[in-house]
């Protein structure tokens, strides 16, 4: 029976391990989304202009920013769940290691 529980530990090991490698992909994919989110509000068709020839690319800007940040408020909800998972996965290591 010790044995099992030993198996049981390095395989939560495991999962914790790859659920941490995980969410450090998903952290580089969140920063290369707010550059790119930064990188369109500095852009000049961004910019308010009365001007009504600049109504098109204006709006192509607004649904690129919208976008971007409905993929960036997706992945922060997937990283809080696995983080909330690794930690669960930590606590129940240390209370049987």
């Amino acid at each position: 029976m010790a044995a099992k529980k030993e198996v049981d530990i390095e395989a939560l090991k495991l999962k914790r391990k790859t659920l941490s490698g995980r969410v450090a992909e998903c952290e580089g994919t969140l920063k290369h989304l707010h550059r790119l989110l930064d990188e369109e509000k500095a852009k000049p068709s961004f910019k308010t202009s009365k001007d009504p020839r600049h109504l098109k690319f204006q709006e192509a800007s607004r649904r690129k920013l919208e976008e971007l940040q409905g993929r960036i408020a997706e992945l922060e909800k997937a990283r809080a769940v696995m983080n909330a998972d690794v930690k669960k996965l930590s606590l129940i290591i240390k209370g049987q290691a």
